[in-house]
């Protein structure tokens, strides 16, 4: 008998125990993620990691960062393939290192731009960096509104393939 009433009282601070990670797991679900964009968006450094204010310091600081071979290799190659080949090297480098997901400057500024998912900021950045290279006029707000563009129609195209289950009208009163 003593060993059944152990095993209920164990039970029950299992649960409790469980409740409470759920209660304040939920509150920093909530809190979290926003108080922490708030706070990167203002720091130069996450993990000790210079995070750029605008897209001419993030060009700067890829060029300080960057070998002069591998610059000279990348300034060569063709801007598509560029883009393709290096965004899970590079481009998973700077969503990473440059808080992208979480928030930082350089996500803000772009988010402020248009831009709004990490992999289009990425890739921005690459394009970008590339076209300064080579001379060439970097585009921005055309490019953003390519982006933005392409964005918008991929997302009416998954909503016109979404079936209604079924639909429920609201009487008039």
């Amino acid at each position: 008998m003593k060993s059944v009433h152990f095993l209920v009282l164990l039970i029950s601070l299992c649960f409790t125990s469980i409740n409470a990670q759920k209660s304040t797991l939920s509150v920093s679900d909530d809190v979290l993620p926003k108080q922490n964009y708030e706070e990167n968006i203002t720091k130069e450094f996450i993990n000790d990691v210079y995070i750029p204010k605008d897209l001419d310091e993030a060009l700067e600081e890829l060029r300080r960062l960057s070998e002069s071979d591998g610059i000279t290799k990348f300034k060569n190659a063709e801007e598509a393939v560029v883009a393709k080949k290096l965004h899970f090297g590079l481009g998973r480098w700077i969503m990473e290192k440059w808080n992208l997901y979480d928030g930082s400057r350089y996500s803000h500024y772009l988010r402020l731009k248009g831009l709004s998912y990490p992999d289009d900021m990425a890739r921005f950045t690459i394009i970008s960096l590339h076209r300064d290279l080579n001379g060439k006029n970097l585009e921005v707000d055309e490019r953003i509104k390519e982006v933005r563009d392409q964005r918008t129609k991929e997302y009416k195209e998954k909503l016109a393939q979404k079936k209604i289950i079924k639909e429920i009208k609201k009487e008039d009163k």
